[in-house]
């Protein structure tokens, strides 16, 4: 068969290409003066080093020209590769034979595609996209992989909005790698290189350009065929320029380990697990109170499991992160997350269970969705998240405690002349409009901080099924300058939490500290953790007598960005947090 015997748009390919390879050019960093061919060429050396030395058994699903398969059966694979089209077969058998060609599609009744047939690599390159229900392609995968050492390799188009589906049955990241974590593929190598591949489009186009006069003697459909492409091209190239279309690869692994999100009553398996993983008693209304019921979106929560037994859970709860007064974004709380002790050798380090787990979480619920992730750490589990999981923590936490000497004052003292300057003090266990006026007045003050408003704090605190909490709402002539957040254990008092408008701070902190010791008498310690930002708050915290000292677990702040131009430094510098930001409190 000649080239001009194919049908569009491979014949136009033909036209404007050097190659029979149909799949995107690479560009790897400091080579941009690569051909359209030598990136293609470069893409195929990316794929290549995801496969097992020769012999190995290949399934090419989409082959295309035959390109690819033709010259892994040079190589020494043997090699069955398949397309839909009976002229692109007949092509592909021509001129790059070796490999066993079927003109099928993947799922039809075709006897190599189906078990016992065996595979040591499945490929698909550009073609999972050509496919509506991906569950079937993967579950059929699954029954032709030889072991656990088979593996898939697969690269293609993915679109990061919805928008896309508009234009092109491109699938999203997160369907691709759901699909596949819940029928008990991992990724053992990821890749995402929409950048790099994004220079295909500009090149295809011009080509197009040079060449339409012989293009448009090849069409049969006076032009409007080449028209048509021409216009994909161009919406493809604007879309992958807006962030909108990109390129990823995949090699993956199987066990028999699934991933998914959560399904209505995971927890009766989530709560004992947790308990035996902590030795904590956790109760399902908790639980329920957590996740279920948080009014910014409920649940986020992945867990892995072998057959019908939780083998590990990874979850959050997400929150509002004010960033001024006009604007807000979310971000995401981590929390409650462990391996069971009989899966905890399940693999190491990036491929570990726990990393697993962490990838179908943030993939699900992080990117694009969250301006970054946080959570307190200990130093163990800190270091994990900065070698596997990307995370950055270096912002110690601080607790700090009331020295006696100061504490004895604030409980003999009256504060008349606090009183006499128009400050009251009420204790509340309810949250009020206050909760959003004070918030309106002090949100200037603070960098960024979690919403702190009546919403927010009727769920954190009212509704938390575990402790009774205390406000103590400061007045100005009875206007609202602030509060504090505290719960009574013995002879501790913990602040969870604070809110003070910064110009009537140096004496609301006191009247407030004043008025929990007098109703506490028994009280010997107050503390909690601060923030060091803002500097002015850490400034007052010093002179009401407030001094720091390290957590007593070593806990570190941990933050993952998902806003490119934000480093988790200039997070931590901008993030005002107290103990009722953890959900350790």
């Amino acid at each position: 068969m000649s080239p001009a015997q194919l049908p569009q748009p491979f014949n136009f390919y033909k036209l404007i290409l050097n190659s029979d390879a149909l799949h995107y050019g690479y560009w790897p960093e400091g080579q941009a003066d690569l051909s359209l061919e030598q990136a293609q060429e470069a893409l195929t050396g990316v794929l290549s080093a995801q496969y097992p030395p020769p012999p190995a058994r290949v399934l090419d699903i989409g082959c295309g020209l035959g390109a690819s398969a033709g010259a892994l059966a040079q190589q020494g694979y043997e090699v069955v590769a398949l397309a839909p089209s009976e002229e692109l077969i007949t092509y592909a058998r021509q001129h790059h034979p070796g490999p066993t060609y079927l003109a099928c599609g993947f799922l039809d009744d075709q006897p190599l595609l189906q078990a016992p047939e065996q595979y040591d690599v499945v490929m698909l390159q550009e073609s999972l996209q050509y496919f509506p229900d991906i569950q079937a392609v993967f579950s059929r995968i699954k029954t032709l992989l030889r072991d656990e050492k088979s593996r898939v390799i697969l690269c293609d188009e993915v679109s990061y909005s919805p928008t896309t589906r508009e234009h092109s049955e491109v699938k999203s990241p997160v369907e691709i790698e759901q699909t596949f974590a819940a029928l008990g593929f991992y990724a053992a190598f990821h890749q995402i290189i929409g950048s790099q591949v994004l220079p295909t489009c500009p090149e295809t186009l011009q080509r197009f350009a040079d060449q339409r006069a012989e293009l448009l003697a090849a069409s049969d459909d006076e032009g409007k065929g080449l028209a048509h492409f021409i216009q994909g091209w161009t919406y493809q190239m604007n879309a992958y320029e807006k962030g909108d279309i990109g390129y990823e690869i995949w090699a993956l692994r199987h066990d028999d380990l699934s991933v998914r999100t959560y399904q209505a009553s995971d927890e009766q398996q989530i709560l004992p697990a947790f308990n035996q993983a902590f030795g904590v008693q956790r109760e399902v209304e908790h639980w329920q109170w957590k996740f279920l019921n948080n009014p910014q979106g409920a649940p986020c929560t992945s867990t892995a499991w072998q057959g019908h037994t939780l083998a590990a859970h990874y979850s959050g709860y997400p929150l509002r992160l004010s960033l001024s007064a006009e604007h807000s974004t979310s971000v995401q709380h981590i929390g409650d997350t462990f391996t069971m002790p009989a899966f905890r050798g399940q693999g190491r380090g990036a491929s570990s269970l726990l990393a697993r787990v962490f990838r179908h979480f943030e993939r699900s619920y992080f990117e694009r969705q969250v301006h970054f992730a946080y959570g307190f750490n200990t130093d163990k589990i800190r270091r994990f998240g900065q070698l596997f999981l990307g995370y950055t923590a270096d912002t110690p936490v601080y607790n700090w405690q009331l020295n006696a000497e100061r504490l004895a004052l604030y409980r003999q003292a009256r504060l008349r002349l606090v009183y006499l300057r128009g400050y009251s003090v009420s204790l509340e266990t309810e949250v009020g409009d206050w909760a959003d006026e004070v918030f309106a007045r002090a949100r200037e003050d603070y960098p960024w901080l979690v919403q702190r408003d009546r919403r927010y704090l009727h769920w954190r605190y009212v509704q938390n099924p575990d402790f009774d909490y205390e406000f103590y709402r400061v007045k100005r002539w009875g206007t609202t300058v602030g509060w504090w957040l505290v719960r009574k254990q013995g002879q501790h008092l913990w602040l969870g939490d604070a809110l003070f408008c910064r110009n009537t701070a140096p004496i609301a902190i006191a009247a407030g500290l004043s008025a929990m010791l007098h109703q506490h008498q028994d009280v010997q310690y107050v503390e909690g953790w601060f923030a060091e930002k803002p500097t002015w708050w850490q400034q007052l915290l010093s002179s009401a007598g407030f001094a720091p000292t390290r957590q007593h677990e070593q806990l570190y702040l941990c933050l993952k960005s998902y806003t490119p131009d934000l480093t988790p430094t200039q997070i931590a510098e901008q993030f005002y947090f107290t103990w009722g930001d953890s959900d350790l409190f």
